[in-house]
C-alpha cells in the first residue's frame, strides 16, 4: 500500500501576503463603513427626534407666551379701566333722548349726572361739541336738556365741566355714541328670485331674507313685507309669524290650482277652497316663533305663494316696514318696477316682462317719525 506524505507548505510569498492583507483590509474597511452609516443613521434620526421635541416645545412656549401676553393685556385693560372709574369725577350720568323731530333735524335729550364730590356752591355745564348746557342741581343729582341735530351724532365730543370756586375740573365721555347711530342698518333685506311679471300675473319667487335689529333703542310691534301696485298695497305679510295679513279676494291661484281648473274643475266652491287653502298654505310655510310681545332683534325669510294680479303699465314696489312700539316705521325698499305695456297696435298679444325695474337700493331707507315727518337714512 502506498503511503501518502503530508506536503510540505511552502512558503508565503510578498505578492500573496498582500492579497491577503489587501482582503482583510477591505473587510474591516466595509465593517468600518457599516457602522459609520449605521451611526449616522442613528444620529439623523435622534437629531429628528430632538427637533421634534424643540418644535413641540417652541409650540408650547409660543402658546404660553400668547395666554400670558392676554392674560397680561386682560390684567392691563382692567387695571386701566379701574384706574379710569378712580380717576373719573362722576360717579353716574346718563343721556337720555326724549323727542325726535326730523322736520327740525333735531332731536332733544335729557341729562342727568352725579359728581362724585360736589357742593351746594357746585356748577355743571354739559358740552356737547362746543355749544354749552347749564344744568340745575335737583334733588339728586344736577339734571339738564338740550336739543341737538342730526348732522352730528357728538361721539366721544361730549364734556362735563365741574366749577367749585375756582377750581375747575373737566371729563370727556370718550365712549359716548350718539343717538343718530341708533337708525343706522335697523331694517333691510333681499329677495331670494327677481319678480316675474307675465300677461298681468305677479310672481315674487324665492325667500326674501330680512334682517331687524332696534341698537339697544328700539322695540318693534309690527314687520312686514308689503307688495303695492299703483297706490294700493295688494298684498302683506307678517314676517314674525308668517301670516298673510292682505291679498285681494279675486288673487290668483297658484299653479295647483291652475292644473285643477286645466283639468275641468271650475266651479266656484273649489275656486274659493283654493283661494283659503292657500292662504293656510303661506302662514305654514313662512311660519316663524310665535309673537309674545315687542322684539328688539330678529332675523330670517318669507315666501310669497301666492300670484298677484297687476295691471300693465303699473308701478310695482316691494318693501319692509317695521313699526317700534313708540311710533317710529322703517321702510325699506327692495324691489321697484313698472310692469310692461302691450302694443296698441297688437292689444291682445301677451305682455311680459318690465318696461324698468331695480331689485335693491343698498342701504338706503326711509324712517317715519311719530309726527309723520320722513328722514331718508343710509348711503
Amino acid at each position: 500500500m502506498r503511503k501518502w506524505k503530508r506536503r510540505k507548505k511552502e512558503p508565503e510569498t510578498i505578492g500573496g501576503m498582500l492579497r491577503r492583507k489587501r482582503r482583510r483590509n477591505y473587510v474591516l474597511l466595509a465593517s468600518a463603513n457599516i457602522v459609520i452609516i449605521g451611526l449616522l443613521v442613528w444620529q439623523l434620526w435622534s437629531f429628528k427626534e430632538r427637533m421634534d421635541q424643540l418644535d413641540n416645545q417652541l409650540t408650547y412656549l409660543m402658546d404660553t407666551n400668547s395666554t400670558i401676553q392676554g392674560d397680561v393685556s386682560g390684567m392691563q385693560s382692567n387695571i386701566q379701566a379701574k384706574l379710569d372709574e378712580e380717576a373719573s369725577l362722576l360717579s353716574n350720568y346718563s343721556i337720555e333722548t326724549t323727542a325726535v323731530d326730523f322736520n327740525a333735524g333735531t332731536y332733544d335729550v335729557e341729562i342727568h349726572v352725579t359728581p362724585k364730590e360736589y357742593t351746594d356752591e357746585t356748577q355743571v355745564v354739559v358740552y356737547f361739541g362746543t355749544t354749552e348746557y347749564h344744568l340745575q342741581k335737583g334733588s339728586k343729582d344736577f339734571e339738564g336738556s338740550a336739543t341737538l341735530s342730526f348732522l352730528n351724532s357728538y361721539d366721544g365730543n361730549v364734556t362735563f365741566l365741574f366749577i367749585n370756586g375756582e377750581k375747575k375740573s373737566t371729563e370727556v365721555l370718550k365712549n359716548y355714541v350718539g343717538y343718530p347711530h341708533a337708525f343706522e342698518d335697523v331694517l333691510y333685506g333681499n329677495l331670494g328670485e327677481f319678480p316675474e311679471y307675465k300677461d298681468g300675473k305677479l310672481k315674487v319667487g324665492g325667500e326674501t331674507q330680512f334682517t331687524l335689529q332696534g341698537n339697544d333703542t328700539f322695540q318693534f310691534e309690527s314687520c312686514d313685507i308689503v307688495v303695492k301696485a299703483g297706490t294700493d298695497d295688494i298684498y302683506r305679510g307678517n314676517l314674525l309669524n308668517g301670516e298673510v295679513l292682505l291679498k285681494p279676494a279675486d288673487d290668483t291661484t297658484d299653479d295647483h290650482a291652475d292644473q285643477d281648473n286645466n283639468n275641468g274643475d271650475n266651479s266656484p266652491e273649489n275656486n274659493a277652497a283654493d283661494s283659503a287653502e292657500q292662504v293656510i298654505e303661506s302662514a305654514t310655510e313662512n311660519a316663524g316663533a310665535e309673537e309674545s310681545g315687542p322684539i328688539s332683534n330678529t332675523d330670517g325669510t318669507y315666501t310669497i305663494t301666492d300670484v298677484l294680479q297687476v295691471a300693465q303699465d303699473t308701478k310695482v314696489q316691494i318693501r319692509l316696514e317695521a313699526k317700534t312700539t313708540d311710533g317710529f316705521t322703517f321702510d325699506y325698499v327692495i324691489f321697484e318696477g313698472k310692469t310692461a305695456q302691450a302694443d296698441p297696435q297688437k292689444p291682445d298679444t301677451a305682455v311680459d316682462g318690465w318696461q324698468e325695474s331695480e331689485d335693491y337700493l343698498p342701504y338706503t331707507y326711509t324712517v317715519t317719525d311719530p309726527n309723520g315727518a320722513v328722514r331718508t337714512f343710509g348711503t
